[in-house]
This record gives C-alpha cells, sequence and structure tokens, in this order.
C-alpha cells in the first residue's frame, strides 16, 4: 500500500484520550481532580488540591449522602477555590445537580467565581414567587440560607449530588433539638453529598465543632452529653478526638503553606483615647442597669445572651445603645398594650447584624417573660427613656475624634509600603454605628468617599452606586430567577468595585464583611473589637490573605478612662497575637475556654459581675493567669493539638501532591489539545505555538466562530466566552467525538523518532513489533473505580509493562491494515494478569477503607452504650449517698423517708439498668446490620468494556 504521512493523532489516539479525560480515577488520586485542575484559571496550590481530593473522596462511594466533608482552612487560604475545584470535577463528568447555600451577601461572589474562574454555569435563586422548581436547573444553583429554609420542601425533591454550604459555622447549632434556624435545614440536607466550608468551626466552644460534624456525619459521635464527658471534662484526650475527626475534617494553616504561599507581616497600631465625661457617666449608668438581678425587659432565660448584645451595642457607640434602648423599650410598651409578654426577642435586635447562630440561640429558649407588674414596666420604660436620650445627646463620641487621627497615622503607614493604595476598612459591630460614622467622615475630609455595606439593601447612595456599575455590566443585570431580581445580589459586587476603585473608606459589619476578598486595601480599622478572638481573625483576614502584597496595618483603639476595655485588648493583643506577625491567632489558643462557654463569655461575665477598678483588675488577672496556664500546657503539644496537625512531613507531601498535580496537568493539556486539533480539523485553523486556534465553521449551535485559547493559569486575553475548557460546550463536543471515535482491529506503525519531546519509555521499543489492547475497567468495592488498562504481547513473546504501552500513544502514528495478522492466543493471559494487578490494588484500598469504617463504627457504638449508662451511674450514686445518709440519721422517721427515697431510687434503677439492656441490643443489632452493609460493600464487582485491540510496530 501507499505510504501514509504519520498523524500525531489517530482516532485510537482520540478514543483513548477522550475516555481518559473522562475518567473519575480513584479516591484520593490527583487523577480524581485532574479536569477541575486543567479547567480552573487559578494559581496551582497543593493545600487546595489536597483539599479538593478530601471533598471528592466520599463521592465515590455507592452511598456519597452518608459521611459529608468540612473544608476548615484558616481565613483566606482559598476554601471557594477548593470547593470549585470539586464542583468543576463533577460537573464534568455530568453529576450536575450541584447546590451552594451561602450568606445572601456572597451570592454573587459565588457565581462571579465559578464563571470566571471555573467556567460554570450559575443560577442565581431569589425571590418567593416561581413556577415550578426553582432548583430544576441546568447550572449550579447559588442561593442564600434564608432562601434554601424558605423552600426546603422542593430542595428536598432533587437529587442533590452535591450540597456546598459556605460560613458553615451558620449551622453550628444545629445539634439542639430546638433550634428553629440550623436544624430544618441540616435535617433537610442529610439525604444528599454535602460539604461544609469554614474558618472558624469552633468559635466559643468544643459543641459547635461537635454540632457541626454530627450535621455531615451521624456517626462520628454520640449525644452531646457523652462528647462533653469525653472531650470537655477533666484531661480531654485531644489526639484521640483529633483521630476521630480526620476521616469528616479538614483544616490546612497559614504556616504549613509558606513554601507555596506568600504572607505578608501584620502591623499592629494602638490608638489610644479618653471618653468624655458624659460618655463615662452613660458608661456606668447602663452597667448598672445591666448588672441588676430583676430586669422586666430582658426574658430570665435569654438574659445572659441579650445583655451581651446590648454590651457590644455599648462598646459600639452612643447611638448604638441608644438604638439598642429604644428596642427595649418599645417591647415594654408593647407588653404594656397587649398585657402580655414580647416574644422574638431575636426579631427585635436583627436590624444590628449579627449573625443567624447568635439569633438562632436567642430564638431556643421556651421560658419566654410573665406579665410583670405594670408599675415596674412603666418604671422601667421611662428609665430606659431617659438612658436613650442621654446617648442620643452625645452627638460625637470622643473615639470618631480618635479614629481621624487613627486614618492619617494609618495612611502614613502605608505611605511607606511602594504600591500600598490609601485605603481603609473600618469594622463596626452596628448598623447605627455605621451610619453615624459615615456622616462624620463625610463631613471631615473625605467627601463622596466613603462606602457602607452591611448585607442589606443600602440607603439611596448605595443604589445609586449600584446602577452605575449596572451600565458599566449591563450583562449582571440579567434576570436571574423567576420572581426574583439581581439588585440585592449585586450590590455586594458594586460596591466592593467602588471601593477599590474610587472610594478611599468602607464602613462594614460583621455580616456584611463576611466572606469579603480585600487583598487591595492593606489597613484594618477595629472602630469596636469584638471580645471574640475568632471574630476578630476573621475581620483581619479580609485584607491578610492570599494575594495581599503589602504588610496589612490593624488599628485598635483603647480607651484610658476604661479599664476593662484595655485589659481585653491587652488579652487580644498580648495572648492571642492578633494584630502582630505573619500568622495571627493561633489554634492552639483560640477558642480553647472551654467548660466555662469561652473567651467572650467570660469577658462578658467580667463585665456583668466587676464594677470597681480592684474588681475588674482581680477578675481580668485571674484570666490571663488561666491563659498562661492553657498557652504553657498546650503549646508543648501544639504539633499534636486538635485542629493543628503541622508537622515535618507535611511539606514535603504538599511537595509531593503539588508534583502529581502538575504532571497530571501536563498530560491533560497535552490529550485535550491533541484531541481538539483532531476534531477541528476542519473547522479551525491552529496555532500550535500558543495552543489557540479560530473558529470558522462551528460544529455546534453553543460555539460561536472567532478566537479561542486554551484555559492557562496565568490568565486569558480572550473573552470569557472563548476561553477554551473541557467544560466549554466545544470541549465537551471535541471529547465526545473522540469517545464515539470508529476504532476496528488495525496495525498501527509508532514513530518514536518524530516524537518531541522525546518520549525516552517507547523509544526502547524501537524495531519491536507486537499486539496490545485497551480496556475500560470499573471496580465497585467501598469506592467506585474507573480504570483504562493496557496489556499487551511482543512477538518475541515477552509482555510490556502496561505503563510502557501507554507511552505509545504519547507517539505520532500512521493506520495501516491488519492484513492476514490474526490475534495471539498469548495475548489473553497478559490481558488477565493486568486486570488482576488493578483489581489487586483496588482490593487493598477497599480493604483499608473497610478497617477504617469498622473502628468508627465500634466507636460510635460504644459511645451510644456508654450515653444509656450515664443515668445509670446517677442513679448509683445516689443510691449510696441515701444508703450513707440513712445510716446516720437519728431518728426513725428520717430512717423510714430515706427508706422511701432509696426504694424508689432502686426503681428507677431497675427501670435504668433494663433501658440500658435496650439499649445495647438496639445498638448491637444496628452495628451488626451496619458492618453487614459494609462488608457487603467490600465484595468486589466489576465491569469490563474492551475498547480496542490493535497489533502495533514502533520505528
Amino acid at each position: 500500500m501507499p505510504y501514509k504521512k504519520p498523524t500525531m493523532t489517530t482516532p485510537y489516539h482520540a478514543r483513548y484520550y477522550a475516555l481518559e479525560l473522562r475518567r473519575r480515577g480513584s479516591a484520593g488520586s490527583v487523577e480524581g481532580v485532574g479536569t477541575a485542575l486543567f479547567d480552573a484559571r487559578v494559581d496551582l496550590n497543593p493545600h487546595q488540591i489536597e483539599a479538593a481530593l478530601f471533598a471528592l473522596a466520599p463521592l465515590r462511594s455507592p452511598s456519597p449522602h452518608e459521611a459529608g466533608r468540612l473544608l476548615a482552612d484558616e481565613v483566606g487560604l482559598g476554601k471557594t477555590i477548593e470547593a470549585g475545584l470539586v464542583l468543576c470535577q463533577l460537573w464534568a463528568e455530568r453529576r450536575r445537580r450541584l447546590l451552594v447555600v451561602c450568606p445572601a451577601a456572597l451570592r454573587k461572589q459565588w457565581c462571579q467565581e465559578l464563571e470566571s474562574k471555573f467556567g460554570l454555569r450559575t443560577r442565581l435563586l431569589e425571590g418567593r414567587k416561581h413556577d415550578g422548581n426553582p432548583f430544576e436547573i441546568d447550572a449550579v444553583a447559588v442561593c442564600s440560607y434564608p432562601f434554601a429554609r424558605n423552600q426546603l420542601a422542593r430542595l428536598a425533591e432533587v437529587s442533590w449530588d452535591l450540597v456546598v454550604c459556605d460560613e458553615a459555622h451558620r449551622l453550628r447549632n444545629a445539634w439542639r433539638p430546638d433550634s428553629r434556624l440550623s436544624r430544618p435545614l441540616v435535617d433537610a440536607l442529610r439525604h444528599f453529598p454535602r460539604v461544609f466550608l469554614t474558618a472558624t468551626p469552633l468559635q466559643n466552644t468544643l459543641l459547635e465543632l461537635y454540632g457541626l460534624v454530627t450535621a455531615l456525619d451521624e456517626r462520628t459521635f454520640a449525644d452531646p452529653a457523652t462528647f462533653k464527658a469525653q472531650y470537655m471534662k477533666g484531661a480531654p484526650d485531644f489526639a484521640d478526638l483529633r483521630k476521630r475527626l480526620s476521616p469528616v475534617v479538614h483544616r490546612t494553616l497559614r504556616r504549613e503553606v509558606l513554601p507555596y504561599v506568600r504572607y505578608t507581616q501584620r502591623r499592629p497600631l494602638t490608638q489610644r483615647f479618653t471618653s468624655s465625661a458624659e460618655e463615662q457617666r452613660l458608661y456606668r449608668d447602663i452597667s448598672d442597669y445591666l448588672a441588676r438581678d430583676e430586669l422586666v425587659a430582658l426574658p430570665r432565660a435569654q438574659r445572659g445572651l441579650a445583655t451581651m448584645v446590648l454590651r457590644k451595642l455599648l462598646a459600639s457607640s452612643s447611638a448604638a445603645i441608644a438604638s439598642g434602648l429604644d428596642t427595649l423599650r418599645r417591647r415594654l410598651e408593647a407588653q404594656l398594650e397587649r398585657d402580655a409578654p414580647p416574644t422574638d426577642l431575636a426579631a427585635d435586635f436583627q436590624d444590628e447584624g449579627f449573625d443567624d447562630a447568635w439569633l438562632d440561640e436567642l430564638l431556643n429558649d421556651d421560658d419566654q417573660p410573665q406579665p410583670g407588674d405594670r408599675a415596674a414596666i412603666r418604671r422601667e420604660v421611662a428609665e430606659l427613656a431617659r438612658l436613650s436620650e442621654r446617648g442620643r445627646e452625645i452627638h460625637v463620641d470622643q473615639r470618631m475624634h480618635a479614629l481621624l487621627t487613627a486614618l492619617r497615622a494609618g495612611f502614613q503607614e502605608l505611605r511607606r509600603q511602594p504600591g500600598a493604595a490609601e485605603k481603609a476598612v473600618i469594622f463596626t459591630e452596628s448598623r447605627v454605628t455605621q451610619e453615624r460614622l459615615r456622616t462624620w467622615l463625610e463631613g471631615n475630609g473625605f467627601a463622596g468617599k466613603v462606602v457602607c455595606f452591611n448585607g442589606s439593601g443600602g440607603g439611596q447612595r448605595e443604589r445609586a452606586i449600584l446602577d452605575a456599575w449596572l451600565q458599566r455590566n449591563p450583562e449582571a443585570g440579567r434576570p436571574i430567577s423567576q420572581g426574583g431580581n439581581t439588585r440585592a445580589a449585586n450590590l455586594r459586587a458594586a460596591l466592593i468595585d467602588h471601593f477599590e476603585r474610587e472610594a478611599v473608606i468602607l464602613i462594614a459589619t460583621e455580616a456584611g464583611a463576611e466572606g469579603l476578598n480585600l487583598q487591595f486595601c492593606s489597613l484594618v480599622v477595629n472602630y469596636d473589637l469584638p471580645w471574640n478572638p475568632q471574630r476578630v481573625e476573621q475581620r483581619i483576614g479580609r485584607c491578610h490573605r492570599y494575594g495581599q502584597k503589602h504588610d496589612v496595618v490593624v488599628v485598635n483603639f483603647l480607651d484610658e478612662s476604661n479599664a476593662a476595655d484595655r485589659r481585653v485588648l491587652e488579652l487580644l493583643q498580648d495572648k492571642f497575637q492578633l494584630f502582630d506577625g505573619v500568622f495571627g491567632a493561633s489554634d492552639e489558643i483560640l477558642g480553647r475556654l472551654d467548660g466555662g462557654g469561652g473567651f467572650e463569655k467570660r469577658v462578658h461575665d467580667i463585665f456583668r459581675s466587676c464594677r470597681t477598678p480592684e474588681q475588674i483588675a482581680a477578675a481580668f488577672d485571674a484570666l490571663r493567669a488561666e491563659l498562661d496556664e492553657v498557652i504553657a500546657a498546650r503549646e508543648e503539644r501544639a504539633r499534636a493539638a486538635l485542629m493543628d496537625h503541622f508537622d515535618a512531613q507535611v511539606h514535603e507531601r504538599l511537595r509531593v501532591e503539588l508534583d502529581a498535580a502538575q504532571e497530571r496537568l501536563d498530560q491533560v493539556g497535552r490529550m485535550f489539545w491533541a484531541l481538539t486539533r483532531w476534531a477541528l480539523e476542519e473547522h479551525a485553523s491552529f496555532d500550535g505555538d500558543r495552543r489557540a486556534f479560530h473558529l470558522h465553521r462551528p460544529p455546534l449551535r453553543d460555539a460561536a466562530p472567532g478566537h479561542y485559547e486554551l484555559v492557562s493559569r496565568a490568565g486569558n486575553t480572550v473573552p470569557d466566552g472563548f476561553v477554551y475548557r473541557l467544560t466549554h460546550p466545544l470541549g465537551e463536543h471535541v471529547v465526545e467525538q473522540g469517545a464515539r471515535a470508529a476504532v476496528p482491529p488495525v496495525r498501527l506503525v509508532f514513530e518514536a523518532t518524530r516524537a518531541r519531546p522525546r518520549v525516552m519509555a517507547a523509544e526502547a521499543l524501537a524495531g519491536r513489533t507486537g499486539w496490545l489492547r485497551l480496556d475500560r475497567l470499573v471496580s465497585r468495592a467501598m469506592s467506585d473505580e474507573e480504570h483504562l488498562v493496557f496489556s499487551g504481547w511482543m512477538d518475541d513473546g515477552a509482555s510490556p509493562e502496561p505503563e510502557i504501552l501507554a507511552r505509545l500513544f504519547d507517539l505520532p502514528a500512521r493506520v495501516e491494515p491488519l492484513g492476514d495478522a490474526v490475534e495471539p492466543t498469548a495475548l489473553a493471559a497478559s490481558v488477565e494478569r493486568a486486570r488482576n494487578a488493578v483489581l489487586a490494588t483496588a482490593a487493598q484500598r477497599a480493604e483499608a477503607e473497610l478497617a477504617h469504617a469498622r473502628e468508627r463504627l465500634e466507636r460510635w457504638a460504644d459511645d451510644q452504650i456508654q450515653a444509656a449508662e450515664v443515668d445509670l451511674r446517677e442513679v448509683r450514686g445516689q443510691i449510696r449517698q441515701a444508703e450513707r445518709e440513712a445510716r446516720k440519721a437519728p431518728t426513725l422517721e428520717q430512717q423510714a423517708v430515706l427508706q422511701r427515697r432509696i426504694a424508689e431510687l432502686e426503681a428507677r434503677q431497675r427501670k435504668a439498668r433494663q433501658h440500658v439492656f435496650t439499649v445495647e441490643d438496639e445498638v448491637r443489632a444496628k452495628r451488626s446490620a451496619l458492618l453487614d452493609a459494609l462488608e457487603a460493600r467490600i465484595q468486589q464487582r466489576t465491569e469490563v468494556e474492551g475498547v480496542f485491540t490493535i497489533a502495533w510496530a514502533v520505528e
């Protein structure tokens, strides 16, 4: 036959490449996220690859909903990118029922990130009126927590492939049976695969971490009482807790990624001031009011949290506390009118901008106030009116003057850093304070340079900024869902854009700042300072994060007239080390003062109970001493602590992960580009050096003519619609064409000498001939794995390694007829050996997974039985105590009373013992059933599909 010029890609290359690009790979392997890595326009960071593989692992299971995953990297390490990699990979695998639930202010940001960085179609859902189920869409659905709660029934109708919950610490109270905000949503999501994202998995108490983990996997721990007994009393074994968390929680610390991620410094700046005499008198009088044993305005069960809210407002501004006291006054006036106690204290405080978890705790109490004495209510109404009026009469707090001084000093620090923009973000916990600061700054040198954001719809100025932004970005204004509009979702993007391009100062509340990426700003001002160190860390992390190019100046205020405020700042700065260095607060200390309700509540107790300077000093000295003890004890075992897994192997593990990812990216890129040239040969002209092409005749309606460039991490110069990805409609068409390529038996002649770069493994076969077979093999056991298995035979009787046969397809080849050649019988033995080797490795992985699952199940069963025994142990102790008292009773009458008490306790003991037996039987039966199910899953089931069998030669 006449000589046919070798082509780089034959139909056999194309079929193999297409199947390889579609292949899911095994759990934990970089191959399992190769498509997402290739499609993403992001820097390649190994900790993000590791986190994405961790989240994907249970999705390879036949029952992916049984256990979710929590990605808890420290602030600014890119959890959105990690979740985006997972979503992108699932989309490429055509598992496209995907949902992102996030705070309302983050919806637009999620859509923009997924579209620009991963090329995924998104739909932002909002509004209340919908024709049909709003979740039934061909795009990644993005909605807010309130929308999800309001649409629980419709949400549950969709068979989700994955649900991602961002800022998932909002769900930390879901373990409470009476949780009205968190628990219904968590219960609705239990039937679906889910990934939670949060940088603060515990803020005050380990029960918050317990709540998040049990929302993802009900068989990690038993009930809250057992968890407390194991890990919140005595000397808890954090190494054991970390081991139990490891299958569910993945956390990377900033210091672990320094070889790959550059972090700048934090530079503290303390601005001192002294409150005016009237401010100090108002502070004392309100503190005295809040310290009373009896207050009609506050329900007894909610007294602690409600008082903490009011103290936050008192520490924020005179205007803020005046507004809060007015809220209490209006509640009492309503109580007088209705002659019944008011309800829903959380709703009355909602306008102050506190997050859902706070409101959840305020809602979770059945002890509502009883109707009080009407005269007492009237007296308290009058007192609240006087106090709030005094707050409103203070038009300018002394801290507002100090703010101007602090901004000048902060900007002076920035001028020492070449290229640092003179911009500042000011954080406050109160919307009232936010508006007061805007007016003050506008009138003192910053007119037209201030923008505010608090997560609400914004005022007239914010709406004008949004209108201007929509004129520049008309595409953003298109309808995004039936029954909704884009204004609320676009407001955040518009305000941040305005801050970056024009404004000098952004004033943000806690709720508004959630999830903000402000790397272009390097001056953070804590106008009021949260007592919770995690919240302070979150604030600073908005600017001090991956991508920040300058040192971040952190401004705090110190009221010289307030001894308690001075001691709080001292602890946050000296003990938690929040404001300087590279890393900020460390996991060894943050939120670890457990049992007493956390650092924040400990500080609140001091403010509530201490009136004199001596009392305040003594209380803070005790707290500081306790912190010293905690730090000294836990820094010794920091590397083994609960949320800290830094060890000498971490950097090496991440380096290997990075190398493997880069190798996989190179392979995917080569295959996809070769496949594209093969499939679009008659439709486009190619620029091979740039991996770009001009599409003349689109092969499908969703691809427009024009210039396309292959996606690259460095960014592309073409519009988003012409960034060429595997998940682009044109890319999907190309892969589909390759998967359908006709591959009858032929002879492929590979040319090793023409390969550039050289393929040394294949060159070793030069001058040899033989046969090879490609099979698609699926192994189903604990996890589903898909493999492409090469097997072969050479004419001299040898069997080349499968990896070498795969490298043949990196060479150009020509197709020749098979002629009279017949497949040798010896090839079958090679095929069997290759398949068995793959299946043996998969079986080993499945055995390891089974052993791990069995251990977790045994621990869960033991915890359940231990929880049932708690009441029995308590009753036994009461019986022993009553028997001791009976022996010492001085009269027969007292002895008789105690004997009756003992008899009652013994009856209760019999019931408790029987309950333990019943629980043991139930738990053991359930454990046996679950173990049987695990044993059944370990039985390997295989599917084999022959792809092609060919003769080959290497020249």
